[in-house]
């Protein structure tokens, strides 16, 4: 065990195996978006085509393939160098293609195209849509905005109603409350102003006394 874990951790990058049945089924787990994540990319026991479509054609060099996946693990040990300039050239990629920015801009682009009315986001891709709308970006199609994953900052607020004139939503909501339990109307909506609680839930302020 000891000479295992540190033959590993001489390693560029740690393989990650997917069972048998996950390959079988074709099921993808979190675990294929967690390892570029962390830095990191795994040794694929999926279908190549899957893999290549992701990460791109360089990333067949690290799948295990063929009857002897216990020569690629040697190969990756002997010449990590060669593997590590792999990884870099994926991770790389995986900004340019899935950064914030390249993200944002698809947003903007699909709103457009799709001529989309409401849109759900957080309040820093909202910026970016502002300052699209000073380039050119026509997002008149939207009736109203739904701000959730951080607080609003009332600036943002009033210079998305001056530049559209529609309605910017604010709300907070968890995963343990399944969605937004406290949101603005279109009809009733203030900068700095979380909202009323939703059809459906209660609201109540709690003191250090109870």
């Amino acid at each position: 065990y000891p000479q295992v874990i540190a033959t590993m951790s001489r390693a560029v990058f740690n393989p990650v195996i997917y069972r048998p049945l996950f390959e079988k089924l074709g099921m993808v787990t979190c675990r294929t978006f967690e390892t570029p994540a962390s830095g990191t990319i795994p040794l694929f026991m999926l279908d190549p085509g899957y893999v290549t479509e992701i990460f791109g054609a360089g990333a067949a060099e690290l799948m295990l393939a063929g009857e002897h996946p216990e020569e690629k693990i040697a190969d990756v040990l002997a010449r990590p160098e060669h593997y590590s300039g792999i990884v870099m050239g994926i991770r790389e990629d995986f900004r340019r293609r899935h950064g914030v920015e390249a993200r944002l801009a698809e947003l903007i682009s699909i709103i457009e195209q799709h001529r989309a009315t409401v849109c759900f986001t957080a309040p820093t891709a909202y910026r970016v849509m502002l300052k699209a709308m000073e380039e050119g970006a026509d997002l008149s199609s939207l009736r109203a905005a739904v701000s959730a994953g951080e607080t609003l900052p009332a600036p943002v607020y009033e210079e998305w109603m001056a530049k559209t004139g529609k309605p910017m939503l604010d709300g907070i909501g968890s995963t343990e409350m399944l969605h937004i339990f406290l949101s603005n109307r279109v009809s009733d909506h203030h900068p700095g102003c979380t909202g009323r609680p939703v059809t459906g839930y209660q609201a109540r302020i709690i003191g250090p006394d109870g």
